[in-house]
């Protein structure tokens, strides 16, 4: 279950894989990863240090790159995470960005609940948390 305590809600309960969200060289929080749909085995770098920002065509065209994929959501790991998270959350709405980490076998998209941006992905928004997109290529 979730605790509601503003804004986003905790995950009590350890789901998924937990990654450190991170922007230039700052750690944000510790986030909880929670399947939406997907290959499951494509999990989130233990560490999401985003390198740069996009804007929603980018993001469009990462949805149509071909190979494995996965969208996970991003929840705080504890409620200590929760200021840092939607300080994080809150940037990139803020700027209407994505967030893009580019490894050489995939791309990492962030995600912040934008419906425009989501529907992208073809995902709703409920709460503020954020979706990663992951392609494997």
């Amino acid at each position: 279950g979730t605790h509601r305590r503003g804004g986003v809600g905790v995950v009590s309960e350890r789901q998924g894989p937990v990654c450190e969200l991170k922007k230039q060289g700052q750690v944000f929080c510790r986030a909880v990863a929670s399947l939406v749909i997907g290959d499951p085995l494509l999990t989130p770098a233990r560490t999401l240090e985003v390198t740069q920002r996009a804007n929603r065509s980018r993001l469009e065209q990462a949805a149509m790159k071909t190979g494995k994929r996965v969208i996970w959501k991003l929840s705080p790991a504890t409620e200590a995470d929760v200021a840092g998270f939607n300080e994080f959350v809150h940037y990139f709405e803020e700027k209407e960005r994505v967030g893009l980490i580019e490894m050489p076998d995939r791309i990492t998209v962030i995600i912040p609940p934008i419906q425009s941006f989501l529907d992208v992905i073809r995902v709703n928004v409920h709460d503020r948390s954020i979706h990663l997109l992951i392609v494997q290529h």
